[in-house]
């Protein structure tokens, strides 16, 4: 009898270890647990996007891509400049889409990669604004040349900053009573017997950027007129030959003159100079052809005396005559002889 109770206990600490018991006794097997799903963690993203000034930028879209299975997410900033969305934890690529962005607004880059987490939930992007809007770093292009006068309209009492395309050393004339012009830290007013305000613009390689500030000092809008005058010799207003000879060329430290002559028949034209500061180019402007220089040549400092280049009737000569060699400030002077002769019929 004690076997048996014995046999029981044993059957029935089995039973409960492997399953249960049933309401008659009988022993019952537990069937498996599912394990929950496991719920990813998320957390509300934000990107934000703002002007180098502050201002929220709106309607600015975006691309959420997921590392883990690819997906995207699309994103676009709203009056507050702000996109957010609720996103698992993880890595994810971030786009800009660079044509959502207003004129003229640029990031520092248009691709980034997060790392998305409980302390990582926003990323705050800055475009910066580079439109012109008349200051000193962001100036208004005054659309001046020697053959265009300007006009722009100053508002009173202002200053405003303006930058022009240089055109070898020329001067600027303000044709507007009420206005001064601050260059390179110098202010230059109105000359009654110029009618004009005259500033002489510093000489610097053509197409170079000059700046400079209009200031309106009266109390009312004024509409103000400019013209570039180019002086004669420049490669903008090149001395134009119209009888041929010897000239006396002068020019200052690496600056240069420039001459033009249109050939009226077909021949050889010739350009002569003995000496050893002369750097002289020729090209035939209508030909297209090879620029030649006459310049000291090789080892022994030989000195080439001599440019011949073929034109034919109506062709455009352009001449550049500098010194070798030349240095800022210094002055130099020579002779140059100008001479064509006829092809023979």
């Amino acid at each position: 009898m004690n076997k048996f109770k014995k046999f029981l206990a044993v059957a029935l600490s089995l039973c409960l270890i492997g399953g249960g018991v049933s309401s008659l006794g009988a022993c019952e097997k537990e069937e498996p647990q599912t394990p929950p799903p496991v719920v990813p963690q998320t957390v509300d993203f934000t990107v934000s996007v703002k002007t180098d000034k502050g201002v929220a930028v709106e309607g600015v879209q975006f691309v959420l891509w997921a590392n883990l299975d690819n997906s995207k997410t699309d994103l676009e900033t709203n009056s507050e400049g702000k996109a957010t969305v609720n996103v698992a934890v993880g890595e994810y690529d971030l786009e800009l889409n660079s044509e959502s962005l207003p004129e003229m607004h640029f990031p520092d880059k248009y691709k980034w990669t997060l790392d998305i987490s409980e302390s990582v939930t926003s990323l705050e992007i800055v475009v910066e604004n580079v439109a012109p809007d008349g200051t000193l770093e962001k100036p208004y292009y005054f659309a001046v040349s020697d053959e265009n006068e300007a006009s722009v309209t100053l508002p009173a009492n202002a200053t405003v900053y303006y930058e022009l395309r240089n055109l070898s050393g020329a001067s600027m004339f303000i044709q507007t009573q009420g206005v001064e012009v601050v260059y390179k830290g110098v202010t230059y007013t109105y000359d009654a017997q110029k009618n004009a305000v005259e500033v002489p613009l510093e000489k610097t390689d053509t197409n170079s950027r000059v700046r400079f500030a209009l200031v309106n000092k009266t109390g009312a809008e004024l509409i103000v007129n400019a013209i570039l005058q180019v002086p004669e010799g420049s490669l903008e207003n090149p001395i134009v030959l119209t009888t041929l000879g010897e000239v006396t060329v002068e020019v200052k430290g690496t600056g240069q003159i420039y001459y033009q002559w249109a050939a009226s028949e077909a021949g050889t034209f010739k350009v002569t100079s003995n000496s050893q500061d002369s750097y002289i180019s020729v090209t035939n402007k209508t030909q297209v052809s090879s620029e030649t220089v006459i310049n000291r040549e090789g080892q022994d400092q030989t000195l080439k005396t001599t440019i011949e280049i073929a034109v034919n009737a109506g062709d455009v000569i352009s001449i550049e005559a500098s010194a070798f060699g030349a240095e800022n400030g210094q002055e130099y002077s020579y002779e140059i002889n100008f001479g064509f002769q006829a092809s023979l019929s």
